[in-house]
């Protein structure tokens, strides 16, 4: 009986053994460092580099190819806006307070503009306002200035051969937040429960106009 049992179990065993995976440890080197050798275990940094930008700078401000090509096309895209703005300010067709004026007579509510020109400098004024009227809403407004600031820029080919045009983020995201990036001019629209929750009046008024002073919160 004993010699049958061991018979019976021999097959079974084998085919335990038989539906074993064999791994190659060449094929996964990552899980078998200690196999690599120091050749291979180099790291390629050349593609990090632009070469056409290679000769120009140096190891203090070294910036990943990678990460200007994210970034590059959105801050020439900024680059332009702020420039048009500008033009756009000097002519008086888009100003702090005609910005102001079109988000009064599309019903938002307490408009704030704030002067920051002796505080950044990545923009002029920051432009704030709220409305309880929610997401949709803000979007609606959103589009109705972004119209009017694109519609400046067409109507001067001439003066404004690069067409760039305003940016505007959160329209998605039901966030009671949106953001108008005009260059010289960033506009926020909130819903008051978010607009008193992030306090950017707050926040820019306790920014001091000497850049020698320290922050608030490092005091």
């Amino acid at each position: 009986m004993e010699q049958q049992q061991t018979s019976q179990q021999a097959p079974v065993e084998e085919a335990e053994e038989d539906s074993i995976e064999q791994i190659d440890a060449k094929d996964y080197p990552e899980l078998y460092p200690e196999l690599q050798s120091e050749e291979d275990a180099a790291v390629d940094t050349e593609w990090f580099v632009d070469p056409e930008f290679e000769s120009q700078i140096s190891e203090t401000d070294f910036v990943p190819l990678w990460q200007r090509r994210a970034v590059g096309d959105h801050l020439q895209e900024r680059s332009a806006m702020e420039d048009i703005s500008k033009e756009l300010m000097a002519s008086g067709q888009i100003t702090a307070d005609v910005i102001k004026e079109l988000l009064t007579e599309s019903k938002m509510d307490n408009v704030t503009v704030l002067d920051l020109r002796e505080k950044c400098d990545w923009t002029d004024y920051m432009i704030i306002a709220e409305s309880a009227k929610g997401d949709r809403f803000l979007s609606s407004v959103a589009e109705n200035l972004g119209g009017v600031v694109r519609k400046a820029i067409r109507s001067n080919p001439e003066k404004f051969p690069t067409q760039a045009l305003p940016h505007i983020e959160g329209r998605d995201d039901d966030s009671g937040w949106l953001l108008i990036d005009l260059g010289r001019f960033i506009v926020h629209l909130f819903t008051p429960e978010i607009r008193q929750k992030y306090d950017l009046e707050g926040l820019w008024k306790a920014v001091p106009t000497d850049p020698s002073l320290p922050m608030p919160d490092q005091e």
